[in-house]
């Protein structure tokens, strides 16, 4: 079955700092809406008169809240964004697919481990979701929060944080630093650079003789440097687990060249249109997907409503899978590679470069 959006109610609105917000959601379906903490919600918002859709990281906890929850941090021409801080109230209703995202912890009572979240800005949203889990799914388990921030007054949770780790002061150590501290602030000075983050983590690593697991979100830059900090330290990759916001950094010399793939040529030389069918919600439709067009920007041309959020390869809402012909995909980022074999493919990355091409979203 395709995704379907529901229209939810907003159970309240908390304002968490001058330019971010955590909406609370009355519960939906649970069969439907359940979640893993680290996934996220797509909202479908209308703002004058025009839908968005945008991709939230669930900030609340299956284990111990009561509402689905996701935070909006205001960004800098953020058009949704904006919109929701300034004007949305409680009692207000915002269409909703179900929770989705491989950016997941998966926690058992039986474990016994260290859970290392690395995180700045609004990237602390899904790991917020992870922290609180953890430490009640897993009540033999540590959890170490390396968190960045602008300044004291912008630090998203703070007075969360604090609560937890007074409750729960011999497993959860949180580690603030700030790039641009307010007067009277006593804490950590600086961004989150790979050399503070060895500095600050890698005596706690040593040390600890736990199964460690860490989990990374926030701008692509502090990203980057942490990814380059564990790898400096010699923390398998198979440990490590990034949810970006926007499109990653690459650097072309640390991994090989992918294959290139032609794109189709017309007789007269030129790129080559190309036809595509899409399956959705059990219709059919064939569509015309142009040169440097991605499947489903043609899709949004021809007025269909797939399901889609970030547009960059990142959140996996527009994932379908591939029944017949083949395609290139600009980034691969946010699909698994048992996903990859089995057929799935990132629709907002996805150029055709055969005829036949068949997408089906409604097999996700």
């Amino acid at each position: 079955m395709a995704l379907k959006f529901q229209k939810v109610k907003v159970a309240k609105v908390v304002r968490e700092t001058q330019d971010a917000i955590t909406i609370h959601f009355e519960n939906p379906d649970k069969s439907v809406y359940t979640y893993i903490p680290g996934q996220y919600l797509t909202l479908k918002v209308e703002v004058n008169g025009k839908n968005y859709n945008r991709a939230y990281s669930l900030c609340s906890s299956p284990a111990c809240d009561d509402h689905l929850a996701v935070t909006v941090k205001k960004v800098s021409d953020g058009l949704v964004s904006s919109y929701l801080n300034n004007n949305l109230k409680e009692g207000a209703y915002i269409d909703i697919l179900p929770p989705l995202g491989n950016f997941v912890a998966k926690l058992n009572p039986n474990q016994e481990k260290h859970y290392f979240l690395i995180g700045a800005g609004s990237g602390i949203t899904p790991l917020m979701s992870i922290l609180k889990t953890a430490l009640i799914v897993e009540p033999k388990s540590k959890v170490t929060l390396l968190y960045g921030n602008r300044n004291d007054t912008g630090t998203i949770f703070k007075n969360a944080l604090k609560e937890l780790e007074g409750k729960y002061p011999d497993r959860l150590k949180v580690i603030h630093s700030c790039s641009q501290p307010e007067p009277g602030y006593s804490g950590i000075i600086g961004r989150l650079t790979r050399g503070k983050i060895k500095e600050l983590l890698q005596p706690i690593i040593q040390e600890e003789s736990l199964i460690k697991e860490y989990f990374i979100c926030g701008p692509s830059s502090m990203m980057d440097e942490a990814g380059h900090a564990l790898k400096e330290i010699h923390v398998p990759a198979q440990y490590v687990h990034q949810e970006h916001f926007s499109a990653p950094i690459t650097h072309p010399m640390d991994d090989a060249e992918p294959t290139p793939v032609a794109a189709p040529v017309a007789d007269d030389g030129k790129p080559k249109k190309m036809e595509v069918t899409i399956i959705l919600e059990g219709e059919e439709r064939v569509i015309t997907v142009s040169p440097n067009e991605s499947i489903l920007e043609a899709a949004l041309d021809n007025d269909l409503d797939p399901p889609y959020a970030c547009m960059i390869g990142s959140c996996c809402t527009c994932k379908a899978k591939l029944l017949a012909g083949k395609v290139i995909m600009d980034d691969r980022e946010g699909l698994t590679d048992e996903e990859i074999r089995e057929g799935y493919v990132l629709t907002c990355q996805s150029h055709p470069t055969t005829s036949g091409v068949i997408v089906n979203y409604d097999e996700v």
